[in-house]
């Protein structure tokens, strides 16, 4: 039937070409009733890779053929013996996920005869795509499904479970394993690293031994095995690293069950069996991996440890001593410096009989002047470190870099003493002791004896000294009482008019020190233009005065002109002149006044000195009348009078 509709095809091609090449030529149409019969092909039969072969998936399920078509189908499993299944379930297809993430076509259905389209080159992949169940436990070459997909042992037998495609193997009476067959993962491997399969093992009871129990529940004894007597089962091994062992004690005994050391260790009399290697030690905390602790100054060490790598570590641990090459083991680390840790282990057993690692401690600086301004609150240790300053008079925090770190404190400009205060706060004392023995880290600290004023005040004169001219047989002074009458009434006596002037210029000096000095304005205005704005109120003060004293400290200047004292005049020239035309002799006396002053520190001024000349004189002219005018009025209790002289020209009548 193939070759007859080829056979047609080629004719009508044939006609259409004809009628291409000469369209002049009339088509003419006849039809014939050819009979012909099309064959069924047996797609079953058909070898793979033909064009027309089956697509069912083998081996889950089975060809059958139909005429001009095919369906896939599942075979029929026939319950054995050993069977609880449901049979129904292990002849239908299931609902496989397929690697292409499809389900199987026709879940539910033996076959995929109505489920599937009619014409199996048309349907696409539903043929191909059918699953059934496939009997795991099949061991006969009866059908296309022979090919047992069990991993049963030869000596288990094989149970399909109620629900595919699961199966359960079953080892045969008298016999252990998991029943199904050895892989390499089951075994272990000898002296010569050849696989030797785990041999089960039972007590004289006939039950698994403790070792046997746990490779069952870990799958780990395959097969189905014959299991063997194990002699030491009932032998409880109490001593840390001993197992029991079969071996006779001679070759004319029989062997019997003992209990020995572990493979790898070795029998003492006073230790039991030990580990002949020495055991290697590893520092805990140590995350940098050399064997080093930093911490900075004002924290404690903490005692971290060891590790002891050994099977017989907790018993070592009992012999671990360690050395601390200074104490720092909780205390508070406030030097900077290096200390080391040692751990030492005995191991009487070993060669060498003990073993040591060494942690190196680094107590790293901090910048203590930063303590005092930081406003989190310090811990104890910290407390200790506080830069113990004298700020308030005027010290400063310096800290030290190198050198072993730590701070020192000094003073201010004008002052003097080691910078610490007097003053101490408990928690910083015994840091600040230990520096009296030699701590480098506290610098230049002689018991705390804060900073102290040193800077001398100074004094100052302002305006000219002043020269007294004065008559021979006058006073300097006189005084008056309040209602300006002379005499001792009410007011002070007069002073008598001597050579020695000591006592009048001392009384001036405590009633009008002003007047010993004179152009004091001129001066003033010429000490304005000096000084700036800041401080004119003050330098106005001062500059009414003849001296006046200052005190520069380190974070002021203080006015101590109030503060100043006068003392007592020292005559220092008494002079003689009788060669003036004028008059006839000149007396002229000279007198220092010293001006002292002190700061609160009780610092001294250097003394400063004005000079006060008397001259007393003699006018050579009989004509002319001396008469006394008053320069100066103070008004006191009493008013005080300084004389001078004026020269008054009067003629005879």
């Amino acid at each position: 039937s193939e070759s007859e509709s080829s056979q047609t095809s080629n004719t009508n091609k044939q006609q259409q070409q004809q009628q291409l090449q000469h369209p002049e030529l009339e088509l003419v149409t006849e039809c014939w009733e050819v009979p012909f019969v099309i064959h069924d092909v047996n797609e079953c039969e058909l070898p793979r890779g033909h064009e027309m072969a089956h697509q069912c998936h083998q081996p889950s399920s089975i060809c059958v053929n139909a005429v001009g078509t095919y369906h896939c189908q599942c075979a029929h499993i026939i319950a054995n013996d050993n069977d609880n299944t449901n049979n129904n379930a292990w002849n239908v297809a299931m609902g496989i996920v397929l690697p292409d993430g499809s389900t199987s076509s026709c879940a539910g259905r033996n076959t995929t005869e109505g489920c599937c389209n009619r014409d199996a080159f048309a349907d696409g992949h539903c043929r191909a795509n059918f699953r059934c169940p496939v009997d795991p436990c099949a061991h006969d070459n009866t059908n296309t499904r022979s090919m047992s997909m069990s991993n049963c042992d030869a000596l288990a037998s094989c149970t399909r479970d109620a629900i595919p495609p699961g199966y359960t193997c079953h080892c045969p009476p008298n016999t252990i394993g998991t029943g199904h067959k050895c892989s390499s993962s089951s075994s272990n491997k000898n002296e010569q690293n050849k696989e030797v399969l785990r041999v089960p093992k039972i007590r004289t009871d006939g039950t698994p031994t403790q070792e046997t129990l746990r490779q069952m529940v870990n799958h780990q004894i395959c097969g189905c095995q014959t299991p063997i007597l194990d002699p030491c089962s009932d032998i409880v091994c109490s001593e840390p690293h001993t197992v029991c062992t079969v071996a006779a004690v001679d070759h004319h005994q029989e062997p019997m069950p003992q209990c020995t050391c572990i493979e790898g260790y070795v029998s003492t009399e006073t230790h039991g069996c030990v580990d002949p290697s020495p055991p290697k030690l590893a520092l805990l905390c140590n995350d940098h991996g050399d064997n080093t602790t930093r911490l900075k100054q004002g924290q404690t060490y903490t005692e971290c440890l060891i590790a002891i790598q050994d099977d017989n570590a907790e018993d070592i641990m009992r012999s671990l001593k360690i050395e601390y090459s200074h104490p720092i083991l909780h205390t508070c680390l406030l030097d900077v410096g290096e200390y080391e840790v040692r751990y030492t282990v005995r191991t009487p057993w070993t060669t060498p009989s003990s073993v040591s690692i060494v942690r190196k401690v680094l107590v790293e600086d901090i910048d203590e002047c930063a303590l005092s301004l930081s406003s989190a609150p310090l811990n104890k240790c910290e407390q200790m470190l506080v830069p113990q300053c004298a700020v308030d008079e005027g010290a400063t925090c310096r800290n030290v870099i190198g050198g072993g770190g730590g701070y020192s404190c000094e003073c201010p400009k004008y002052t003097t003493g080691d910078g610490y205060s007097k003053n101490i706060i408990a928690a910083a004392d015994h840091h600040l002791s230990s520096a009296n023995k030699g701590n480098n880290n506290i610098k230049g600290y002689r018991g705390g004896t804060g900073c102290v004023d040193v800077g001398k005040p100074i004094l100052q004169k302002h305006g000219d000294d002043v020269v007294w001219d004065v008559p021979r047989h006058a006073p300097l002074i006189e005084t008056t009482n309040n209602n300006g009458n002379g005499g001792d009434g009410d007011g002070y006596p007069l002073v008598p008019s001597t050579r020695n002037y000591t006592a009048e210029i001392g009384y001036i000096v405590q009633h009008n020190p002003n007047a010993l000095c004179t152009n004091l304005n001129t001066n003033t205005n010429n000490n304005n233009k000096k000084n700036n704005k800041k401080n004119n109120k003050n330098n106005n003060k001062q500059q009414q005065q003849c001296v006046t004293a200052v005190d520069v400290t380190y974070n002021d200047t203080i006015d101590l002109t109030s503060d100043i004292v006068i003392g007592t005049p020292i005559p220092l020239i008494h002079h003689n002149n009788n060669n003036n035309k004028q008059y006839n002799n000149i007396n002229t006396h000279t007198y220092q006044i010293p001006y002292n002053v002190r700061d609160k520190a009780g610092n001294a001024a250097e003394t400063l000195y004005r000079n006060v000349v008397v001259r007393r004189k003699l006018w050579r002219n009989n004509n002319i009348m001396l008469h006394v005018v008053v320069l100066l009025t103070i008004t006191l209790t009493t008013s005080v009078v300084i004389r001078g002289v004026t020269i008054v020209q009067q003629q005879q009548q």
